[in-house]
């Protein structure tokens, strides 16, 4: 577990986009009464050790100012576009907003698009989502990934 861990991490970049393309409109930070689910602690503890540590979800899916902080309060609600001869996304929102982020997805859909690469709609994620990265990863490490994320 722990070199599958350490591969992860070392893998770098990695990019979920919940829109059907890649998303620039999907920057708004938490809408209030966006669903939110309870999580006991150690799932919490693993949910987020795996968002913000190994799978470095922030990198790409949280906004930033041009000296490449993070804006506050807006961690995780979408990223900056990248324009590359390969692709061009912008990735997309993973809060909990119903609308707008992961809110509404469930926990097969969250399997799907993070093992898979494929949207609740049937859509293929961006080019960048490397899926492969994450087929290892237990029933428990998606769950504790998905809780986080809604808690």
């Amino acid at each position: 577990m722990k070199r599958l861990l350490l591969t992860l991490f070392a893998v770098g970049v990695v990019s979920l986009s919940p829109t059907s393309g890649g998303g620039g409109e999907l920057t708004k930070a938490l809408a209030p009464g966006a669903a939110k689910i309870p999580a006991d602690e150690p799932t919490l503890r693993r949910g987020k050790y795996l968002v913000e540590s190994v799978l470095s979800c922030g990198n790409c899916h949280s906004p930033r100012t041009p000296d490449n902080s993070v804006i506050p309060g807006r961690e995780l609600s979408g990223g900056r576009t990248y324009d590359t001869p390969a692709f061009y996304v912008t990735p997309g929102n993973l809060t909990s907003d119903p609308e707008t982020g992961l809110g509404a997805w469930t926990a097969e859909d969250v399997k799907q698009a993070l093992t898979r690469g494929v949207r609740p709609n049937g859509l293929p994620l961006a080019p960048m989502m490397r899926t492969a990265f994450f087929k290892p990863l237990t029933e428990e490490d998606l769950e504790a990934w998905r809780r986080r994320i809604l808690s």
